[in-house]
């Protein structure tokens, strides 16, 4: 069986953890538990997070251990962007060609100069897969590759990787992180927040001009410090597996949340709603809505049936 690393691009809120995790799940149903090594790619972004812009191309990692009997390499979620330049150089020194395989992959934007530079990278690493989950990233890229279909987020695979809390607890969470919250909910309220501080990792300047930002932005609120904060993402989603209802303007809280089978509305649109959108519909924007898990697992089902046919070639 293939030996495989999934290269985990930096995460800058809690969704991008939850994509981590599906994305993990999968590989390992695919390729075996055995077969599959979590690799961070944290040192090539560390310079970036500062804040002057440069990055380490060449940063250490785990793949420089192992990178002798890879034969595939996985990067999931929103990486057609500048994650994917500043991780192109690394890819293209690994030893013995591993396949690059793009796992439920999308980007922020898709306007002509970001789709130029991303097809040159692309070019430049000769991917061999490329599972979309949107239909933007297939069609502006979906040539590039070997192999190329429209898939879904691996976040949709967090309610089998992480089982759900087992609680009699009633409460409706509510995460707004781009928006106002714009209602109330009777009961026990839970509001989450998806961009935690992470004084541990983060540059300690960063971290006291974010709390500085908060305390002085003319839209603060009590939501932006009476928030549930964890370093732990699968916290977050046993919190959703064990909610009432969840109201959010956040992709992949809602996600999650369908993910569970708990009722959801979504808030907030953007150049990512097709990760919803092509898997749920337009409803979850419209009204608390329950997804068809029965539908869901099927889904899934033929997503990991696709990648262990290809892989068995």
């Amino acid at each position: 069986m293939a030996k495989v690393a999934l290269l985990k691009s930096w995460w800058l809120n809690i969704g991008d953890g939850f994509v981590k995790i599906g994305a993990e799940h999968i590989l390992r149903e695919v390729f075996g538990q055995e077969n599959v090594s979590v690799c961070s790619a944290l040192g090539a972004n560390k310079f970036e997070m500062i804040g002057d812009g440069a990055a380490n191309p060449d940063f250490p990692s785990l793949l420089d251990v192992i990178a002798d009997d890879l034969e595939v390499v996985a990067i999931a979620g929103c990486v057609l962007n500048e994650k994917l330049v500043r991780l192109a150089r690394k890819l293209e020194g690994l030893p013995n060609k591993p396949k690059i395989v793009f796992l439920g992959a999308g980007g922020y934007g898709y306007d002509k100069a970001t789709v130029s530079k991303i097809r040159e990278t692309l070019e430049r690493i000769e991917p061999f897969l490329l599972v979309a989950r949107d239909h933007e990233s297939l069609e502006h890229y979906g040539d590039l590759f070997d192999h190329s279909y429209k898939g879904m987020d691996c976040a949709y695979w967090v309610a089998d990787a992480v089982s759900p809390v087992e609680s009699d607890s009633k409460y409706t969470i509510r995460t707004f992180n781009r928006m106002l919250d714009p209602g109330r909910s009777a009961g026990k309220v839970i509001r989450c927040e998806h961009v935690p501080l992470r004084p541990s990792i983060e540059p300690r300047a960063r971290s006291i001009l974010r709390n500085i930002y908060r305390l002085m932005k003319p839209e603060t609120s009590k939501q932006d410090y009476e928030a549930f904060y964890s370093d732990d993402v699968g916290e977050y989603l046993k919190l959703y597996s064990g909610a009432c209802e969840v109201h959010t303007d956040m992709v992949h809280a809602t996600v999650a949340s369908v993910s569970y089978g708990i009722p959801v509305q979504m808030y907030y649109r953007s150049g990512r709603e097709g990760v919803l959108t092509s898997v749920l519909g337009d409803e979850v924007f419209k009204r608390l809505f329950v997804g068809d898990l029965e539908d869901l697992n099927q889904k899934k089902n033929t997503e990991i049936g696709k990648l262990k046919k290809i892989f068995a070639k």
